[in-house]
């Protein structure tokens, strides 16, 4: 599978909804993190935890800032769905 390329505009990665949400997620026992693609390190992909359950993305990135942003939207969604 090869992945895609897109045009990343990063936002602040380390801002105040962030650090809300990374938080609100932890304590609600949710992570979103990196994990390394057999046979294309550094190649990876974003695996999501929540309670013991574990799901992996489809989607390979290489890592830098389009995975970080990714990463980063997730939280803030997630935050959203939890708080609604």
């Amino acid at each position: 599978m090869a992945s895609r390329k897109k045009k990343v505009v990063l936002q602040n990665l380390f801002d105040d909804d962030l650090i809300e949400a990374v938080r609100s997620c932890w304590s609600n026992k949710m992570y979103f993190y990196p994990v390394i693609v057999k046979g294309l390190s550094p190649k990876v992909k974003i695996q999501y935890k929540e309670n013991g359950s574990v799901r992996t993305g489809d989607m390979i990135y290489d890592q830098g800032d389009e995975l970080y942003e990714k990463i980063r939207e997730l939280y803030l969604h997630k935050y959203r769905q939890i708080n609604k």
